[in-house]
């Protein structure tokens, strides 16, 4: 069953890409977006345990283990793409006059970004997991 839902998810994340294609893009928003992600999960993995190891110490990780952890948190998936897709867009009814919206052309970038970025972060990454 888990197998039928990963292949759903990313069936739909495919189809999306292959809607997106004429959309906006923005190679250099990629690139700083996976920048952040790869120093952000390293500082939060390592930052996080190092920061803990001073107030307990109850069980020890070893590098290893903890470079298994930072590893495997750079792999964005369906939960990015699913998060940006409820970001709400002027003109929408999902716009209120209350909350801040994006318009229509910065929306697009993002939306593709996010998904060019879950494309990369999985294949890159997820390749090369067993290896790891």
């Amino acid at each position: 069953m888990g197998r039928a839902a990963e292949a759903g998810i990313y069936s739909y994340i495919g189809i999306a890409l292959y809607s997106l294609l004429d959309s906006w893009w923005s190679w250099k928003f990629i690139a700083y977006l996976l920048g952040v992600v790869v120093v952000g999960r390293i500082f939060a993995v390592f930052g996080t345990f190092y920061l803990f190891r001073l107030c307990c110490k109850s069980r020890n990780l070893n590098f290893r283990e903890l470079s298994f952890a930072t590893y495997a948190g750079f792999i964005r998936g369906s939960t990015a793409f699913a998060l940006v897709l409820k970001i709400p867009v002027q003109g929408d009814d999902s716009c209120s006059l209350t909350s801040k919206c994006l318009l229509g052309q910065n929306y697009d970038v993002l939306v593709s970004t996010v998904l060019i970025l879950v494309m990369i972060t999985t294949l890159l990454f997820g390749t090369f997991m067993a290896k790891v």
